[in-house]
């Protein structure tokens, strides 16, 4: 099961910091709780580095925050992205979504402390015209059980790995963590590879600056538009 907060490791201190985006993890559809109700959605994790800001062994702090994987009015997903980019989506851009535009770009997170002490995201907004840019120190990575690749999943830690196996998603795949990455393989050959996005965002570019019950647009809708068989129907500096 999930928890629907926020999570630093080694906690980063509160503020208001420039982050580059990592990683997103999708880890599928998670059961959860929310005002004492079980909830099941649809779940991706978004991981920052930042840069600025260094742990004793002189490493980048990672901060993280679970969304539900929705692009619906009142997902908080849709919300952080907006704030991140400065502006709201329009409908063409929503229907062309890839959110691994949003790997290696830049913004500004907000890191509050919690009652228990642990550091949680809190806010993303834009990067200010005119702040100097680090480059990046960690390697990028996206994971996708639509677009499942054993070598990738390779490189996730256990707990991460933990959650995905408890989704229906990772189940329907029919395979186990020991089996080799030929699977990889037989999935590529089985898989129409993603298309661009309409509205992909250059390299180089940045951006000026989840409640269980969001009323989603599921990034399954997403996918499909890029022309992934999987679903039926269905993340620096940054997007335009």
């Amino acid at each position: 099961m999930w928890k629907n907060e926020s999570t630093t490791f080694e906690s980063a201190p509160a503020g208001t910091f420039l982050a580059r985006c990592i990683k997103i993890i999708d880890i599928g559809t998670q059961t959860g709780e929310y005002k004492g109700e079980r909830t099941v959605a649809r779940k991706n994790i978004i991981f920052w580095e930042l840069p600025n800001e260094l742990r004793d062994d002189g490493k980048p702090f990672i901060t993280s925050k679970f969304y539900t994987a929705s692009l619906g009015e009142k997902a908080n997903l849709r919300k952080d992205l907006v704030n991140w980019r400065g502006r709201e989506f329009t409908s063409e851009e929503l229907k062309g979504f890839d959110e691994k535009n949003i790997l290696d770009k830049c913004c500004l997170v907000t890191i509050t402390e919690k009652e228990s002490g642990k550091t949680a995201v809190s806010g993303i907004s834009g990067v200010p015209k005119g702040m100097p840019i680090p480059e990046r120190i960690n390697d990028l990575l996206h994971f996708s059980l639509i677009d499942f690749d054993q070598k990738v999943y390779d490189k996730l830690s256990d707990g991460i790995k933990k959650l995905i196996k408890e989704s229906a998603e990772f189940d329907s795949l029919g395979i186990t963590d020991d089996e080799d990455s030929n699977y990889s393989q037989a999935m590529n050959n089985e898989t129409e590879k993603p298309n661009a996005a309409a509205n992909s965002f250059g390299a180089n570019e940045h951006y000026k600056g989840s409640a269980p019950n969001d009323e989603d647009i599921p990034f399954a809708l997403i996918f499909a538009f890029l022309g992934l068989s999987f679903y039926l129907s269905m993340f620096g500096q940054i997007w335009a």
